[in-house]
């Protein structure tokens, strides 16, 4: 399958989207120099290579980037295959560059002055740490793991002209130090590890850089960061399933302060979100407040029956609206009993493939997000109900198509653990940054169904 002339164009996250949104996958220039160990850390390279694809990353044939490069240069920098692509290394970074043109009314300036606008550039993700400049200027702190998605507020760093300039440093090392290993998935191990200690060789591609959508957005500077939707059935064991809520708990930004805010919810009789149902409205602060699912109108999630609700998030800031983001849910309870996984109270037979998640020629990435959906579809007419994700962070929409269609998914925090011990026995740093990304990961998707 050929990539899309604008590659994978679809808004990146399927369970909060805002209209105001631009792509920023496409051409890049990218160039891979040695790292500068802390001599001039964010001075943009001279030259560059050529281009590279975003959001393919740099090993695979997608990107286009490696064909710019000759025999002798990927020798030097250790890109030279087969049978699978080799990682960069800590001797060196890879850098991107892009000229951004937005609209007018997205820039600094009186348009942008008068109404407070910020403009948020979005990674989705990047092996494995990355650095965001615009325009000469750091924007953020460097971001750290292989496998999350992050954010960087660029409003300040933006010129009141028609262009700017984003450069994207990556450095994807092996180790952060001499006692912490970096989380890897099942990418390729270095032959210094192989064998022995917590690792085992394995045979499959590297991963370096930008491997998930980038985009901006235009919000508000009080705005939602996240949104939980948990459905809640209120009937007791031996009653028919038919009283359910949604306890809905907002997040914003770190530093926003959340006094005279409110948000108000929409429930939607499905996922186009043209027939609304029940609304609910809580002022902020607060942890959580909830919304009553009409009766005569619930539907389970299930494998037979993929049933979505339709959700919109609006957010006011005394009065006024300031926030607007889409979404979706679904009505399911999850439960154990004894040895047997119960959905909405029955038993639930788990029929599961192996999904690795790796693709000829996008590595990580599909090439187009039906590439995702066909991968789903294949397992299902084969009569698997559900998948193991293994040792990879599955892109988002993944997730959705797995939601629309009734698959079962089991995810798995990206890193080979083999050899003789587990990592996180090894190194105390290692656990603590496996924490830290899994929580990220696990909040990142916790909406779907």
């Amino acid at each position: 399958m050929e990539a899309e002339p604008c590659p994978r164009a679809e808004h990146p996250n399927p369970l909060f989207e805002r209209r105001e949104w631009r792509s920023l996958n496409g051409a890049w220039d990218f160039c891979i120099r040695p790292a500068k160990d802390g001599k001039n850390p964010v001075k943009a390279p001279e030259s560059w290579e050529g281009e590279i694809l975003v959001p393919f990353c740099l090993q695979s044939p997608l990107s286009g980037a490696l064909a710019k490069l000759s025999v002798k240069r990927k020798r030097l920098l250790g890109l030279a295959g087969p049978p699978c692509a080799p990682g960069l290394g800590k001797r060196y970074e890879l850098w991107y560059r892009r000229c951004l043109r937005l609209p007018s009314n997205w820039r600094t300036g009186a348009d942008v002055a008068a109404s407070r606008q910020r403009v948020i550039l979005h990674i989705g993700a990047c092996d494995y740490t990355c650095l965001v400049i615009v325009n000469g200027v750091t924007v953020g702190k460097p971001h750290i793991g292989g496998s999350t998605a992050f954010e960087c507020d660029i409003t300040e760093a933006l010129r009141n002209t028609s262009e700017d300039t984003v450069l994207i440093k990556c450095a994807d090392h092996e180790e952060m130090s001499s006692g912490a290993m970096e989380p890897r998935g099942k990418q390729l191990v270095s032959k210094a590890y192989a064998g022995k200690g917590p690792h085992v060789p394995t045979l499959y591609s590297n991963v370096t850089g930008l491997w998930q959508s980038v985009w901006v957005e235009l919000v508000a500077p009080r705005r939602l960061r996240r949104v939980h939707c948990a459905p809640r059935c209120l009937n007791s064991p031996e009653q028919e399933m038919d009283n359910w809520e949604l306890e809905i708990c907002p997040e914003l930004p770190e530093g926003c302060p959340a006094l005279g805010l409110e948000i108000e919810i929409i429930l939607f009789l499905d996922s186009q979100r043209k027939v609304p149902l029940a609304r609910a409205s809580a002022k902020l602060p607060l942890s959580s407040f909830r919304l009553q699912i009409p009766k005569g109108w619930v539907r389970l999630w299930g494998p037979s029956s993929p049933y979505l609700y339709g959700l919109k998030f609006r957010l006011f800031d005394g009065g006024t609206l300031v926030d607007e983001v889409m979404s979706y849910t679904a009505l399911r309870v999850v439960s154990i009993r004894g040895d047997e996984i119960l959905l909405n109270r029955r038993p639930l037979f788990l029929r599961l493939v192996l999904d690795q998640g790796y693709y000829p020629d996008g590595l990580w990435t599909a090439p187009a997000k039906e590439a995702l959906k066909k991968d789903i579809q294949l397992a299902m007419s084969f009569g698997f109900n559900g998948a193991r994700l293994h040792q990879k962070a599955f892109e988002p929409w993944y997730y959705r198509y797995a939601d629309e269609l009734g698959f079962v998914v089991f995810s798995e925090y990206p890193d080979w653990n083999g050899g003789f011990s587990a990592r996180w026995e090894v190194s105390k740093s290692y656990a603590k940054t496996v924490a830290q990304e899994w929580e990220c990961l696990v909040a990142d998707r916790q909406n779907h169904p």
